[in-house]
């Protein structure tokens, strides 16, 4: 703005000096020009009685016209001075320029694998017998045996057990054997235990063909070394639940226990108390 108004300020003075000198020249040449020897007729301004108003009243609109030209000439020139100033750049006459915007990453999938299942650390190997039946071998020994007289189980007891047993056998209908196995190294142990139809008996709690019934939770479980080759399954309160011969063998056997839900122990004894027969139950 400081720049337009030194720059008309500027022209606007020499405007008016130049056409002041050409207003004076024009009245001037009015009566000196070439041929003024010659007869010619003058405007109404060289008759005019005040010659020196005349003179100056055509001086003054020769200069009130050039000052408003030349200010004209200088106000567009100001003003694209002034639009040069704002856009210093001309504008560009190629292709337009396309920016794209930046594309996003995509997220890297999320591949969740499915947990490892736990490795239990034994196997079963289950069978239904469809009947298991008993044989009595001597004065103190029965047999539980398989339809084609295979050995399942031989108890040293005398008959009031092996009655017990059988009733056992037939009421909650014992007739699938599932044996658990563990190795470790290279020697197995095998754990069999009694199942009705592949599944653990439901047994009442007061049934009464027992001679004692166990209440469990495999959650609570605990392995107790008892003697060298002797490590027993307690409960919380350190009540004797089943013997094995190795704690790994134990561990299998809690295992299996919680994963089909036992909620008993069924246990058959002779009449000094000694157990003879049992089985878990739900």
């Amino acid at each position: 703005m400081k720049q337009f108004n030194n720059t008309f300020a500027t022209l606007s003075i020499a405007a008016a000096g130049v056409f002041a000198v050409a207003g004076a020249a024009k009245a001037d040449n009015t009566h000196h020009h070439a041929y003024s020897h010659l007869p010619h007729t003058h405007t109404h301004t060289e008759h005019h009685p005040d010659k020196d108003y005349v003179n100056g009243q055509s001086v003054g609109n020769a200069i009130l016209l050039g000052g408003l030209l030349i200010g004209g000439i200088v106000l567009l020139d100001a003003l694209g001075n002034q639009d040069h100033h704002v856009h210093p750049y001309p504008p560009y006459a190629g292709k337009p320029v396309i920016i794209k915007p930046t594309p996003k990453p995509k997220p890297k999938p999320v591949i969740t694998k499915p947990a490892p299942k736990p490795q239990l650390g034994y196997t079963t190997a289950c069978r239904d017998h469809g009947h298991i039946g008993l044989s009595w071998d001597g004065p103190h020994e029965f047999t539980l045996r398989r339809p084609n007289g295979s050995i399942l189980k031989t108890v040293k007891a005398g008959r009031p057990v092996l009655r017990k047993v059988a009733n056992a056998l037939d009421t909650f209908g014992l007739n699938t054997t599932c044996v658990i196995k563990t190795s470790h190294n290279g020697k197995t142990e095998t754990t069999r235990l009694f199942l009705a139809d592949r599944r653990l008996a439901k047994v009442p709690n007061n049934w009464h063909g027992a001679d004692q019934i166990i209440r469990i939770n495999p959650a609570t479980l605990t392995v107790v070394k008892t003697a060298p080759k002797t490590f027993e399954v307690r409960k919380p309160n350190g009540v004797k639940v089943h013997t094995l011969n190795t704690r790994r063998q134990a561990k299998a056997l809690i295992s299996y226990l919680g994963k089909n839900n036992a909620r008993k122990k069924v246990i058959i004894t002779d009449k000094r108390g000694n157990r003879k027969f049992g089985f878990f139950a739900r």
